[in-house]
Order: structure tokens, then sequence, then C-alpha cells
């Protein structure tokens, strides 16, 4: 039976995506056109890019990745948390682990049109 992968191999989920895609503000976020490239260390690259009010994402460096606005070099740890909304943008740039290259601001741009994560939302109801 093959070992469980480390933290420190294992990839982002792709439910990690979803989960910023789905709390993306459309209307508010129409005029938007955002791109960040996530360097997780061990790990591919992931661009993220916000526009017309729809984020998406692309793992790899392929011609369907957008360039980005910004580039962040991170563990995947801090990458879950500036994304599940319990690291600031400010304190994930104090961290000497995280490398940035191009406008970091846009990072938080990116992140403020993501709505809060609704506790109450019912995925599926009986």
């Amino acid at each position: 039976m093959p070992s469980p992968p480390s933290a420190g191999s294992r990839r982002p989920t792709p439910s990690l995506w979803r989960q910023s895609r789905l709390r993306v503000d459309g209307p508010r976020s129409w005029d938007a056109d955002i791109t960040v490239r996530w360097n997780p260390a061990g790990g591919e690259p992931v661009t993220q890019r916000l526009r017309n009010g729809v984020l998406t994402h692309v793992r790899g460096t392929s011609p369907d990745a957008a360039a980005p606005d910004t580039e962040i070099t991170l563990t995947e740890s801090d990458l879950r948390a500036v994304l599940l909304g319990t690291l600031t943008p400010e304190e994930l740039a104090a961290r000497d682990s995280v490398t940035v290259t191009g406008d970091f601001g846009r990072l938080t741009d990116l992140l403020g049109h993501l709505a809060a994560p609704g506790p109450d939302f019912a995925i599926v109801t009986p």
C-alpha cells in the first residue's frame, strides 16, 4: 500500500479553487481584470483570473494562463490561509518565506471581490 503524500507534497485541491470561484461578487466584479499567479512551494503554478465577474484558474504556465499582474511564491498552508481569509495579504507579505513579483496590491484587489463565505448557505436541501 503506498504511503500518503506528505503535507509538503500535496497540491491545493480543486475544491479550494471552486470555493474561491463561488465567493465572487459578480455584479461588483464586472469591470475587474485581475490576474494572480500562485507558486506553491513544491507544486505547480496556478493562475487565477477575475474578468467580467468570473473567476477562473489554470494550472501550469501554458498559453491558457494569462500573464499575471503579480506572482506569489509561498507555502501551501499560506496559500490556503489567504484564500480562506484566515491570513490577510499584509500578513502574507510580511512572511520571510513569501516572494512577490509584480503589483502585490492586485492580490488585495482580487480578494476584495470575494464575499465572505456564508456559514448558513445550504448546499443541499432535502
